[in-house]
């Protein structure tokens, strides 16, 4: 899109993903904790997803997946469920923090020929990243992680009106995250999706990775898990940059705040997460401000929300994947970029100065 376009040009831009073809795929649960239960259960409810089988090793969990989400085959063995049940797609719900776990639940998924969403962060080591990434090649089978922020109402519209070329060639990205989660892994749990959303928007990988942390203070530092505040500049080729901020702190949600400066143009919004917080004062919302028509805003209207849409198009992609034969927009293999540069900040932050993730592996 031109400089001689017009705000009008963008009214016909697709910012709602629409799914078609086969959508009854047989769906089976390993790991049926909070995020399931929070998340993906009720999203895929909504949806009508074919859900069949679940796995825990907590009892508790198993008898709430029988009670409330009416999943009759439950087992505390995954690879029970896999045998018995022979599901086309497994749900890895497990948290990076039992990585071994998931890398042996992915394996045993693809010799099984079964395709795999995965929770993100995809894991807690590259190493393991790339394993899991090599056993989905190995056997056959389509690998997604769940990176859902992708997928929120406004960021999709956000990347759908870059690719338009709403605001020209993408420059520069500011991306604000505020949770009233308090101390824990922020780096882990809530930077990688700020960083996939930045590599989505440019299209491409950052050169240089520089991370700045503050945290709880134990035995006289600063104790990796109990971050606070994780500052984080990505540096881009040909002069591009973005700033992402993070802070789980504050008294109140403030959720996603975004700014998207182009050659044309600037995009900003708010993911207001209205889902966990409802009674957030600034909901999702998104404008587009050209600079060749300054007195003009064109700001859609998004009606859907980050539960259950996100949950919901990560799993219609991954459908949708597996019957066009390709590969998810959130691929593991895509995925290693996203994970090269949360390693990459860790090590920044530890080391104090830029990293290339480039470097890592």
């Amino acid at each position: 899109m031109g400089s001689e376009s017009t705000l009008r040009d963008l009214v016909g831009v697709p910012l709602v993903p629409q799914w078609t073809g086969k959508r009854d795929y047989r769906i089976g649960f390993i790991g049926v904790g909070g995020i399931a239960t929070f998340a993906h259960l009720p999203s895929y409810r909504k949806a009508g997803f074919n859900v069949v089988a679940a796995a825990d090793i907590r009892a508790e969990r198993r008898e709430q997946a029988q009670r409330e989400w009416g999943i009759e085959a439950t087992y505390s063995d995954y690879r029970q469920m896999i045998e018995a049940e022979r599901p086309d797609i497994v749900d890895v719900t497990v948290s990076w923090e039992e990585s071994r776990t998931k890398v042996e639940s992915v394996q045993a998924a693809a010799q099984a020929g079964v395709h795999v969403l995965i929770q993100k962060p995809f894991a807690a080591e590259y190493h393991q990243c790339t394993a899991m990434v090599e056993a989905a090649k190995t056997g056959g089978i389509k690998l997604a992680v769940n990176q859902n922020a992708r997928w929120s109402p406004v960021f999709y519209a956000a990347r759908q009106l870059l690719i338009a070329g709403a605001i020209g060639k993408l420059q520069t990205a500011n991306l604000e995250f505020r949770f009233p989660i308090g101390p824990g892994a922020v780096l882990m749990d809530f930077c990688n999706h700020e960083y996939d959303l930045v590599r989505a928007w440019f299209g491409r990988e950052p050169e240089k990775v520089f991370a700045a942390l503050s945290g709880e203070e134990g035995k006289g530092k600063f104790e990796e898990g109990e971050e606070k505040f994780i500052s984080t500049l990505l540096e881009f080729s040909k002069g591009c940059h973005a700033a992402v901020w993070d802070d789980v702190t504050p008294p109140y949600s403030e959720c996603w705040r975004f700014r998207l400066a182009g050659t044309e143009g600037i995009l900003r919004g708010n993911e207001g997460l209205v889902t966990f917080f409802p009674s957030v004062e600034e909901p999702t919302w998104i404008e587009l401000i050209r600079r060749d028509q300054p007195g003009m805003i064109f700001r859609p209207r998004l009606t859907d929300h980050y539960i259950p849409e996100a949950f919901i198009c990560t799993m219609s992609d991954l459908m949708e994947a597996i019957e066009q034969d390709r590969e998810p927009l959130t691929s593991g293999a895509d995925n290693l970029g996203t994970m090269a540069i949360v390693f990459a900040a860790r090590q920044s932050v530890r080391e104090k100065k830029a990293i290339n993730p480039a470097t890592i592996c």
